[in-house]
C-alpha cells in the first residue's frame, strides 16, 4: 500500500530526517521518501495505514500532517 503524506513544518534536512525517521517506525512501514520542496511524505507500507497512526509519530514534533491520501 502507498501512502502520501502532506506535511506542514519542514524547514531543513534535519527535519527531513527526523519526519523520515518518524513515519519509518510505524509498524508495518517498509519506507519512507520525504520531499522538501512540497512537503510530502510517500510511504509505502505492507499493511493499512491510518491517519492517526502517522499524527501519533509525529506528535512530539513541529510537523502537522494537513493531508493524508492513499495512492
Amino acid at each position: 500500500m502507498n501512502y502520501k503524506i502532506q506535511l506542514e513544518n519542514l524547514h531543513c534536512n534535519s527535519c527531513k530526517k527526523i519526519a523520515e525517521k518518524r513515519l519509518g517506525k510505524i509498524e508495518g512501514v517498509t519506507s519512507v521518501e520525504v520531499t522538501m520542496e512540497d512537503q510530502t511524505a510517500l510511504v509505502h507500507t505492507e499493511q493499512p495505514l491510518s491517519l492517526l497512526q502517522t499524527e501519533d509519530a509525529l506528535k512530539d514534533t513541529d510537523y502537522k500532517v494537513t493531508a493524508f491520501t492513499e495512492i
